[in-house]
């Protein structure tokens, strides 16, 4: 899970997908994106670990769900779909299907 958090945390700051640079200069953007948000800790003797501030993760976990219903339903808006038809097809798509 904090991986995929991690994953999305860095490329919302654009620092996954900018091969125009370095990777040493991508990493530390990615880290100090990491450390900015919270989810990485630098401790001196032992380097950065990933946070284990459960409720910080799941702050960030639900701001980033958050930002992708909204991106959503506005572009399903944009097709024409009303509230109940696009939660008609979450449903739809997922019924059988394990979280």
């Amino acid at each position: 899970m904090s991986q995929g958090i991690i994953r999305r945390v860095c490329a919302r700051a654009d620092v996954i997908d900018d091969f125009s640079e370095p990777l040493e200069e991508t990493m530390q953007k990615a880290f100090a994106e990491l450390e900015r948000s919270g989810l990485i800790v630098t401790q001196r003797t032992n380097g950065r670990t990933v946070t284990e501030d459960v409720e910080r993760i799941n702050t960030i976990r639900q701001k980033l769900a958050d930002e992708l219903v909204e991106s959503f339903f506005g572009k399903m808006k944009e097709l024409g779909y009303t509230k109940k038809e696009v939660i008609q097809l979450v449903d739809k798509s997922y019924e059988g299907e394990a979280l």
